[in-house]
This record gives structure tokens, sequence and C-alpha cells, in this order.
């Protein structure tokens, strides 16, 4: 199936939309392939795109003080990718892909003015606000309240279609572990089977 049907069905999930609108996203929507690491938002840059992930795996993901990473978001298609809410303000986040990525990417010009011109993308926008502020309010409270093991076996249930095509060393960065405390935990759940 074509990116820009794929997304068309992404985005009517949201809202009904009108041909115009239609239209404007198979005029102005272009077809990005990314490799296995590249990075598409560099933190400390302005947005001057959005993009629908529609094939891969991608990671939004910080650097500390000693330079280890760790992953704040695991994105999985189809999933909106952009550097900042704030368009005005710059990228507080790094992202890149997983695994090769291919996205239908917007100049933010288009999405500003989509949201000036058309009801839908105002719906479509508010509905993806209230999502992330969902997924931010549970992942904060999971931190607050579940173990290590726990946020794992629930990982595990919510992520199941990519547990297979996740590095060990990804899930153990957004679960907020070390790989060998993740390690130690797979073991722990393996003897418990037995």
């Amino acid at each position: 199936m074509p990116l820009t049907t794929q997304a068309l069905n992404y985005l009517s999930s949201f809202a009904e939309l009108s041909t115009p609108y239609k239209q404007e996203v198979l005029k102005y929507g272009k077809e990005i392939h990314l490799e296995k690491g590249e990075i598409y938002f560099d933190k400390g840059t302005f947005s001057k795109k959005v993009a629908i992930l529609l094939e891969g795996i991608m990671r939004i993901f910080d650097i500390d003080a000693t330079g280890r990473e760790w992953n704040k978001v695991i994105l999985s298609p189809p999933s909106f990718v952009l550097g900042n809410a704030n368009f005005q303000l710059k990228s507080v986040h790094y992202i890149d892909a997983i695994t090769p990525c291919q996205l239908l990417e917007f100049p933010i010009s288009f999405l500003e003015r989509m949201l000036a011109k058309y009801p839908e993308a105002q719906i479509i926008q508010r509905d993806l606000l209230l999502n992330l502020y969902e997924k931010k309010s549970e992942r904060e409270y999971d931190f607050l309240s579940l173990s290590a093991k726990e946020r794992y076996l629930k990982f595990l249930q919510t992520h199941a279609h990519l547990v297979e095509q996740l590095p060990q060393f990804h899930i153990a960065s957004y679960l907020g572990i070390t790989s060998t405390q993740l390690s130690r935990i797979n073991v722990a759940l393996r003897n418990q089977q037995m």
C-alpha cells in the first residue's frame, strides 16, 4: 500500500477528511527513507518538518551528562514524528531510526496552514495531544509505582509486536534500567516458568 494511502488511513482514524484536505496531503507529502541509526531530529534544532512514521521503528531519546543514552519514547507505525509540540521552540530530544523507516514528511508551514484552514486538522491535533498526554501520564505513573520487573512485563504486553525487533539495550533504556538488570530479569522469568 502506498505511503500516502497509509497516511490518509491513519489521519482518517481521527476525523472524517474532506476531499481538499486529502488532496493537500497527497500534494505536499514527501516520502522519506531513513537508514538504521539515522538521526531525524537533532536536539536543539528548530522543527522545520513533521512526519508520519509508516514503516519501521524510531525512538525519541536523550543523552545524559555522562554520555549515557536513555530512550524516552519508542515509536511504531503509524505515529507522528515531531521535534517539539511547540513549533516555535527547539527540539528538546533526539529522534532517530532504530530500524530502517519509511515516513511521509511535510514542512511545518504545511502543518500550520492545515491547522488554520481545516477543522479536521484541529481535531487530529487535539486527539494526538490528548493521546500524548495520556501516554506520558501513564509512563510517569509506571516509573513511580512499578518495579523494573513489572515495567518489563507491561512492556512485553503493550509492545509485543516490537520485542523481537528491538535490541535489548533499547528496551532496557526505555525501562530505565541497565542491560545487565534486564538480563537478570529475563533469567528470573525463565526460571519461574520451569
